[in-house]
């Protein structure tokens, strides 16, 4: 029996996003919940409401008990067959531990069966190269996964030319700060929303009203873009990394850090806001 390297980077990947999801989906249920508590009137309805915690108590437990199942097979997995390649040995291992440390009574598992390859404006279906996860180097990022942010490797990878990639560059300069975590965070959003919407990350980009550095193409961007201000390295580390299948985050917008009003949700101190 073979091991997908692949598709375990890309469930590695797919796996630290559910957590951030999952979390923000039952805080909101968790909220209506104590509303509904605190304006019941009524015997029917408090039992109502008794049965729907129990019903929530009883999907946690069948939840863990499938992740225990999975914990279980991809540790016979590491132990069962061998693998050559030291890295991606390693690659197992970490998965392992990420899913035994990120999920809590709310996780559970949601995966896909192929891993996407995505070229300047056409997504083709392929087997990714594992060599492509095994060489990136994410010591430089930070967790920070109170705020939801996980870094992580696996996702659909984009090809873009000369041009296209000093675009992006340009715009994750103007829009994130001299930082390696929070310019992978802006990074992560315009592909999440192009992986999302199955779109080029320059068709995201460009779209009307979406980046107020891009500006319709008159914004802060163009400093960047002719040359007038310099790239940070930094941000063309994060980029080039983004490009290559690193995410960390799940999140699908973001604001300036001067907008207080927007979120609390930043990746470090003084960058942007996310949710």
């Amino acid at each position: 029996m073979k091991i997908n390297v692949s598709e375990i980077m890309r469930l590695n990947g797919r796996l630290s996003n559910i957590e951030t999801e999952l979390a923000s989906v039952f805080v909101k249920i968790s909220n209506e919940l104590t509303a509904i508590s605190n304006n019941i009137k009524t015997s029917i309805l408090i039992e109502s409401n008794r049965n729907v915690i129990e019903k929530m108590e009883n999907l946690s437990f069948t939840i863990n008990h499938n992740l225990d199942k999975l914990i279980e097979f991809l540790t016979t997995q590491l132990n069962s067959y061998t693998v050559t390649n030291e890295e991606a040995t390693a690659s197992l291992e970490h998965l392992i531990e990420q899913i035994t440390n990120v999920f809590d009574s709310s996780g559970t598992v949601i995966m896909s069966t192929k891993t996407e390859t995505i070229m300047s404006g056409t997504t083709t279906v392929s087997e990714a190269a594992p060599s492509l996860a095994d060489s990136i180097d994410i010591s430089v990022y930070k967790d920070n996964p109170e705020m939801g942010f996980v870094v992580s490797t696996g996702h659909p990878v984009y090809e873009l030319t000369d041009s296209e990639r000093h675009f992006m560059y340009s715009l994750v300069a103007a829009e994130a700060i001299n930082d390696y975590d929070d310019a992978l965070a802006v990074s992560s959003v315009i592909l999440n929303r192009a992986d999302a919407n199955n779109m080029t990350p320059e068709a995201i980009m460009t779209r009307k009203n979406q980046f107020e550095a891009y500006g319709g193409g008159s914004g802060p961007y163009l400093k960047y873009q002719n040359g007038s201000k310099e790239i940070p390295e930094a941000v063309k580390r994060a980029v080039d990394d983004a490009l290559n299948g690193v995410r960390n985050c799940g999140y699908f917008s973001f604001n300036a850090n001067s907008n207080t009003g927007y979120s609390d949700i930043q990746v470090v101190d003084g960058g942007n806001r996310f949710k």
